[in-house]
Formats: C-alpha cells, structure tokens, sequence
C-alpha cells in the first residue's frame, strides 16, 4: 500500500515478541539456577537470565518507543493510532494517546513491571533467582496480552501494531482495497473527549505504577513460601509492600481528584465500579502492610499475612478483567469497551489464583505452625482486628461491584443499587468507624506501655478533649441534615482520634518510622473529617434563587437559566453569565461573581465549558474556584450551541444568523429616524469610498446613531462594500442591547438605504453551583496521608542502608 510506514510495525511487533520469549526464557532459566547443585552453575545460570531478562526489558522500551513514534508522527495506517489521537490535539494530549487504549496501558504497566523487576534484581540480597523466576513469568502473562494472536476462537492479546486496514471489520472493506486510501485518511479519532484533561496524562500512569508495584509484594511472598524462608525477606517486603501503598493510594487519589475537578458528578468519588475495583488491592495492601508488621514483632499470623498479600495482586488483575472485559459497559463511565480479550483475561485471573492458593496449600502447615500471640487487646491484636475489617470492607465493595459477573457466570438478574453512593456509604461507615476506634486503643496502649500513671496525670486533659470532640460533633450536627445523623459517630471517631495522635505524638519519643504511621493515622483521620463536612451537606447554590425583580429564576434539575447580562442572586453572591468565547471544539462560559447588586465588586469568574464531539455530542467541564473554607464548584448542564456559531463568531463584524434573528428590513433616509422596539435609529450620514472609475469596487458606510430608552445614545457605523460582482457587510453590533444593524444594500429611493435590525436570539444556559465546605481539609488529609507513608518508606530504606554500610 502507498504511504504506509510498514517497518515501524514490524520492528513494534518484533521487540514484544522478543520481550515476551526473553521473559519466559529468563523465567526457565532462572527457575534451574535455584535447583542446581553447584555454585558455579548457579552462577552462570543466574548470569544468562540476568542478560535475557534485560533483554526483555530492552526489547520493551524499543516496543513502547516505536509506539511512541508512529503517536507523534501520526500514521494513522496503525488502527491504535488512528483510535487515539489527531493532528489537533495539543502535545499533553498526544502524550496521553500512548495509555488510552487497551493496548497501550498494558504495554505501559508492562514496562513499568520490567523496570520494578530491574531493581529487585540488582538490590535482593536472598532468594534472588526465585524472585525472579517469578517476575520474569508474570511479565511473560501480562505481554502475552499484546500479542495479537488467535489460537481457534480464543483470541490471545491485542498488538498496538496492528494496521487499521488488517482489523476484523475492515477487512471486507472495499475502501481499503485501494492501494492509496491513505490520503483519504487525514486525521484519526482523537481521545475520547471526557478523556481530554490534564489529569489524563498524569492519574493513569501513576496508577499503573501502582498496580506494577503490587507485583512485587505477591512475588516476595510467593518466594518466601516456595523457599521456605519466613523471615529473613521481611524488611525487603514491607518497604516494597509500603511503595505499593504510597503509588497505588496516589493514583487512586488523583483519580477522585480528577472525577471532583473535571466531571459533572459533583463529588470526589462516585462509587463507580471501576473506582471500586482501583480502591479494593489498596485496602487489601494496607491489610497485608500491618499484618507483616505482626509477623515482623511477633512472629505471628503469617497465614493472613501471606493471604491478603497475594490477594492483593490477584485484585489487580481481576480490576483489569473488569475494566476490559466489557462486562461493565452498562454500569461504569470509565471502562473500556469489550476487544475480544475476556476470556484471556480471565484466564490469567485464574491462573494466578490457583498459583497463590496452590502455594498457600502447599505451606499451609509451616504458616499454621507459628504460634499466634493470644493476649487480647495489645496492640498487635488491635491490628489484626483492623485488617481483618479492612479485609471486610474490601469485600463489601468487591462483591457489590461484581453483580454484573454474578449476573454472568450464574444467569441471575440483580440489579446494581440504584443510590450508588448512599449505598456504600452505608455499608462502609461502620467499618471506617471501628477502624478509627482500634487507632486510638492501640495509641492508648501504647502510651499505657511507656508510662503507666500517663492516663492519671492526664485524665483533666483527656476530660477537656473529649467535650472538645463532643461540642464540635454537637455543633456539625446543628447544620447536617437528620438522614445523616449517623455519620456524626464517624465523625466523632475521627476528630477523637486526631487528638488522641497529637497527644501521642507529643508524650512520648518518636522515630523516624512510628512518626510516619502517626501522621499517616493523623492524615486518614483527618481525610474523613474532610468527607464527612464536606459532602454530608453541600450547598446546591442554585436551588433557591431570585432573578433582579425578585422573581424564581427558572429551575430544572436544581439547576437555574441564567441569561445573558440577566443578574441573578446566588446565597451571598450576584451572578451574571457575561460571555463565552469559542476557542476550536470548545466554548468557555464566563460566568462572574459580584459581591453587590450594582456589580461594581467583581470577586471572582469562572469559566465552564461545553465541548462539541461529533460522536459523542456535548461535553461538560466543570469550573471551580477555591478559597480556604469552601469551593464554588459550577458546571453548565445545557446550552444551545451549534458548531457553526463557534466557527463564525470568530468575525466579529458580521451579524452571525446562528446568534441574530431579523427583526425588520425597511428603508432609511437621510437625516431619518425610525422606531425599534425601545430604540430610536437615525441615519446621521453615508459617505461613498470610491476605489476605481468604473466602480467596480466601492465601499458605502453608513453612520447611525441609536438612542435608548434611557437617553444614552450609541454611535456606530456600517459598511456595504461591492468587490466586482461580490457583495459584503461590515455590521454594527451593540452587545449590551443585544441589537445588531446591517446596512443591506442601497434603496430605490434617493439617498437612502436598506437597514436590516437584528435582535439576538435568546442565550441562555442552564447552570449549576454548589458550594462544598471546607473541602481544603479533605485535600489536607490526603497530604498528610501521602507524606506518612513518605516518611515511613524513607525511614525504612535509611535504616536498610545504615544496616548494609
């Protein structure tokens, strides 16, 4: 075919080949180093799957450039290509282009596995050769997803490679039998328009990461059991297992930040399956981290430990099934389409599942044979008890979000529930609440253990704390509406556990690792405080609102018409929808906020927008402004807006019929005034700019004057210009009346003109408001929450360094 960039292709296709039989290679190789006799072969067998091992991951970053370089080049011949990007999209969005689809996040989450598997290979100290053995296997699982095979029915992976015109539903397609349908081609589909936001090119790489980072736990704890070694891989295991955490917590954060900023919701989190299934290995990940802690001082519960590690990763790979195998289409926003790939997909979550029970089984007596520390309340048992109930609210939500495969595998019809979010709220409030509870006994504890007589030195300070916690529940409860009463527990949990911290923090001496759990614990507390005021009761701003003349402004959906230059009052504020402005596919509503009726304090603006897609219609990006105590968060839910109003508001000086009707046309002389509806229009002059003696080109302006009701008078002109045969307008447009004039052509009559008045049609825009109080706490939790476990992972690598120097 002409034109077609074949090579690059080829090369794409040939570097995941390669990459997937060096991985199973080293994973063969590796997996003989451990069983051999000798220490020289051990060694040489070690050194060939290093060396085919990063081959592998060579072979890897070639396959993830060339994908990068046919994006940015844009051959669109390659059906990825043309899926995902266009020559329009900015450089941010053409970077996001690579993890948009199927193919390219798996090959993304590949390359960042690979890249883990480097580490650990040049930074175990033991089980080296087990290790990876088992990563090397797991990379050959997650490629075999790209390679673009089919064995019968079953259709093996999907190539990021592969030509538009070689897809299944092209290929009885006449168009692509031509040998030059290249040129027809000349841009791709571009993203996906709900897709086209900053976050996309930073939330989903962090999550991948995550997701890449929960390998490495599941493979130390399978290692540790197929070695038999229980206890010397602890340390290496929990910093990994503390990374996983961190990048997985981060990308699932900026996933609700993402979903809060730029979808119309109106929240952080929606309880969207595809949220759900990002968030459930988190909570497992957290369950395993304190339970190794256990294992780690007491030398107990290794079977739980071992379990939720594994589990873990298993969760990440069923949250893929979930996301790609279609069988969400009908429940989430953010899932993929349904590629062919759901038997592979669940291929591989079984195999990996068999893999950890089979292990699990395998040693189930050595993990059953450590004693476990019977003393109730210590505070080890307090957190066994709060990872078994982490454990059992990551059930909760995997089981619920899972009704669609229930559906499936078991021919049932139970439906999802119908409030998604008072659904799970519900459900997961008296798991966060007897979490919060076991963080302020095992403080308690704690303190207990460093001094005995603390509680009775302290018992005035401790009195004074808890009517503190008391009045300021009493008083959130004074503004919550009565549904939600039940969440004032929460919150008293949470506000009495940041006390309790602060005071454990400051009675007794810290270092560097309990620091980072303390304000880790202080920050999660802190997170829930920030739910718990912000989203129990928003201010829908536009639910009660009066126009100037003290009239309900219309309503739908508790969303209010605002028309343009019309002031609407807003709570404490004067709202006005001032203007918008087309910038290619996308219109941007300025939207001010006055602090008095006059308008002369203007606080801030905001500018929602509304994107035109062809595919999918409109799209509607939310705008927020942020003080201190609250945000005004602000989205346009309709506007009507036609694609050749943006194209042709470009030209200012021309009446736009998209915008303007035509209210009358009739003649106007000299010195003439004529009367439109509370407008007096007088010709004031006509002055001819003659460019040639034949006249055939020739400008004629006329001068008007238009007098408003009020006695303010408005001056402007008009053009009529004749290029030979052509004819064109320059019109005045007086935006603040809404009036537009066009001097039409000349009249019959002597010295006089044909004027056309134009009105504007009616812009409108159905807006909505709300106000999320101190949703600044929210966002500070999470900070305190990501630097606990910061410091936490630097204390420990520290530690690890100070121990190997």
């Amino acid at each position: 075919m002409i034109n077609e960039h074949i090579v690059w292709g080829e090369i794409g296709k040939l570097s995941i080949l390669l990459s997937f039989f060096m991985a199973l290679f080293s994973a063969i190789i590796f997996s003989f180093s451990r069983i051999l006799n000798t220490d020289d072969d051990k060694k040489r067998f070690f050194h060939t799957g290093q060396i085919s091992y990063l081959l592998h991951v060579v072979a890897l970053v070639v396959s993830s450039s060339v994908l990068v370089y046919i994006i940015f080049n844009h051959y669109f011949e390659y059906a990825y290509v043309w899926k995902y990007s266009s020559i329009l999209m900015p450089l941010k969005y053409t970077i996001a282009c690579f993890w948009a689809g199927q193919e390219g996040s798996f090959l993304l989450w590949g390359l960042f596995q690979s890249v883990l598997g480097v580490i650990v290979l040049f930074t175990a100290k033991r089980m080296r050769s087990t290790l990876m053995a088992i990563i090397a296997l797991i990379q050959t699982i997650l490629l075999s997803t790209l390679l673009g095979l089919h064995l019968g029915t079953l259709k093996i992976g999907a190539s990021p490679f592969l030509l538009l015109r070689n897809l299944p539903e092209n290929l009885g397609n006449n168009f692509f039998h031509n040998a030059n349908y290249l040129s027809f081609i000349k841009d791709g589909m571009g993203l996906n328009p709900l897709l086209e936001n900053y976050w996309m090119v930073i939330h989903p790489p962090i999550l991948f990461l995550g997701y890449a980072a929960a390998l490495i736990p599941f493979v130390y704890a399978l290692a540790s059991l197929w070695e038999g070694d229980y206890r010397q891989w602890l340390q290496s295991g929990i910093r990994w297992i503390l990374f996983a955490v961190l990048t997985l917590f981060t990308g699932v954060l900026l996933g609700g930040a993402w979903a809060y900023e730029s979808l119309t919701f109106g929240g952080f989190w929606a309880w969207d399956p595809v949220e759900n299934a990002s968030i459930v290995p988190l909570l497992f990940l957290i369950a395993s981290l304190h339970l190794f802690l256990i294992v780690y001082r007491k030398g107990a519960h290794h079977f739980f430990a071992y379990s939720f590690t594994i589990i873990s990763y298993v969760l990440v790979w069923y949250a893929s099934f979930l996301t790609r195998s279609g069988i969400l289409g009908q429940t989430s926003v953010h899932a993929f389409g349904n590629d062919g790939l759901s038997l592979h997909l669940v291929i591989i979550n079984l195999l990996l599942l068999l893999w950890g029970l089979s292990f699990l089984i395998y040693r189930y007596k050595d993990l059953m044979s450590f004693t476990a520390f019977q003393a109730a309340f210590t505070v080890d048992f307090l957190m066994l008890i709060g990872s078994l109930i982490l454990a059992l609210s990551a059930f909760q939500i995997s089981f619920t979000t899972s009704i669609p495969v229930w559906n499936k595998l078991f021919g049932l019809h139970i439906a999802p529930p119908l409030n998604a979010t008072n659904f799970y709220n519900h459900w997961q409030t008296p798991f966060a609440f007897f979490v919060l509870i076991l963080i302020v006994l095992s403080q308690f504890k704690l303190l207990k253990s460093v001094d005995e007589n603390l509680f009775k030195r302290l018992r005035y300070t401790l009195l004074i704390l808890i009517c503190f916690c008391l009045s300021t529940t009493f008083f959130l409860g004074s503004w919550m509406p009565k549904e939600k009463y039940y969440l004032l527990f929460l919150f008293f949990a949470a506000i009495f556990t940041v006390v309790s911290l602060l005071m454990s923090l400051f009675q007794k001496k810290t270092n560097l690792k309990a620091l980072g759990g303390i304000i880790t614990h202080i920050g999660f507390s802190v997170f829930v405080i920030g739910i718990i005021v912000t989203f129990s009761n928003p201010q829908i701003l536009t639910k009660q609102t009066r126009d100037k003349n003290n009239n309900h402004a219309i309503r739908s959906d508790q969303s209010i018409m605002l028309k343009r230059g019309l002031t609407v009052k807003l709570d404490d504020y004067y709202v006005v929808y001032s203007s918008r402005t087309a910038r290619q596919n996308e219109t941007f509503y300025q939207i001010n906020f006055y602090k008095d009726s006059l308008l002369k304090e203007k606080i801030f603006s905001l500018s929602p927008t509304m994107k035109q897609n062809e595919r999918m219609g409109n799209v509607y990006n939310p705008d927020t402004h942020h003080f201190l105590y609250k945000d005004i968060y602000t989205y346009i839910s309709f506007s009507e807006l036609s694609g050749d109003f943006q194209k042709q508001k470009a030209n200012n000086n021309v009446i736009n019929l998209n915008e303007f009707n035509l209210s009358s046309k009739s003649p106007i002389s000299f010195k003439q005034s004529i009367k439109y509806d509370d407008y007096i229009i007088t010709l004031d002059d006509v002055k001819a700019d003659i460019k040639d003696v034949a006249y055939v080109n020739v400008d004629l302006t006329a001068h008007l004057s238009v007098k408003a009701q009020s006695g303010v008078v408005q001056h402007v002109v008009c053009k009529f210009i004749k290029r030979g045969d052509n004819y064109f307008n320059e019109d005045a447009i007086i935006d603040a009346w809404n009036l537009g004039l066009r001097f039409e052509m000349t009249s019959s009559k002597s010295d006089a003109i044909e004027l056309g008045v134009y009105n504007r049609k009616p812009d409108f825009i159905l807006f909505k408001a709300i106000s999320f109080p101190w949703i600044s706490v929210l966002w500070f939790g999470a900070l305190l929450i990501f630097v606990g476990l910061s410091i936490s992972l630097f204390a420990r690598v520290l530690t690890a360094q100070k121990r190997n120097s």
